[in-house]
């Protein structure tokens, strides 16, 4: 939200486990023109549904704006949708789930989508302690190391490199004693998800 309006500065994906619990965010080259991925798709044709979601959106934006400008906020503002698998396997839409007025993980998702080249594929999760340890290390600055061995961060471009694949750590390992940030970057999904299975825990579950 600025002085200006509220803009629109993209779509994040938000994976949760079978629990609902947060898992990670993730972002593709087009975020800042349409809902990422290819999960939301087929689902949302086969209802006929694209474009009636992206209304809904463009009509919540518009109504959001005039409430924050009543109450003078400026600044990040996200919007969580949800689409889920029941225990009977039927795919659901809940497109507003909450509205968090702050930086939301997934927000800072699109900020680091940034620093990324084109073409990319990001993802920024949370590891526990425990889960680091669950994989059989000691601890955070281990998991760092084997991190880097397993994905180096590899730059392209000029004047500016950008991240063309590899992982990220966001907050000190040494330092750091509940949780891990790291960023994943590659060419898909799959492959950024995967390079990370055996370093994270389980693979991140898409539907």
């Amino acid at each position: 939200m600025t002085v200006a309006g509220l803009k629109l500065c993209g779509y994040a994906g938000l994976v949760n486990d079978q629990r609902g619990q947060f898992q990670a965010n993730w972002a593709d080259s087009n975020h800042a023109r349409r809902i990422p991925g290819d999960l939301p798709r087929p689902f949302l044709e086969r209802l006929g549904m694209p474009g009636r979601v992206y209304e809904l959106y463009r009509r919540v934006v518009e109504a959001l704006a005039e409430e924050l400008v009543k109450t003078g906020y400026l600044g990040p503002v996200g919007i969580d949708a949800f689409i889920y698998r029941t225990s009977e396997g039927e795919l659901r839409l809940k497109p507003v789930v909450e509205i968090n007025p702050r930086y939301t993980m997934g927000r800072l998702t699109l900020e680091m989508m940034k620093h990324t080249c084109p073409g990319s594929i990001g993802v920024f999760s949370l590891l526990s302690l425990a889960t680091v340890r669950s994989e059989g290390f000691d601890g955070f600055r281990e998991y760092a190391r084997a991190l880097a061995s397993r994905g180096p961060l590899r730059l392209e471009g000029s004047p500016v490199p950008r991240i063309r694949e590899g992982a990220l750590c966001l907050n000190d390992p040494a330092e750091a004693r509940e949780y891990l940030a790291v960023f994943r970057v590659g060419r898909s999904f799959d492959e950024v998800a995967t390079a990370g299975e055996a370093l994270a825990g389980k693979k991140l579950w898409r539907g």
